[in-house]
């Protein structure tokens, strides 16, 4: 079950980490850390394809 659980979110959590590591700086007056913050988006994008995919292999319900 865990397991299932990291798959699916593993990738959308690491790249909400990333962004929150890039806006961190911001926040305190300085500049965005542009390659986390490229890197939060690139992970959040597979995230969002592995979550897509998953649901377009399930199989329908009724």
């Amino acid at each position: 079950m865990s397991k299932n659980i990291i798959g699916n979110w593993g990738f959308l959590i690491a790249g909400i980490l990333f962004l929150i590591a890039a806006i961190i700086p911001f926040v305190g007056g300085e500049t965005v850390k542009v390659s986390f913050f490229v890197i939060g988006i690139a992970l959040l994008l597979v995230g969002a394809a592995i979550a897509r995919k998953r649901r377009a292999d399930a199989p329908p319900k009724g």
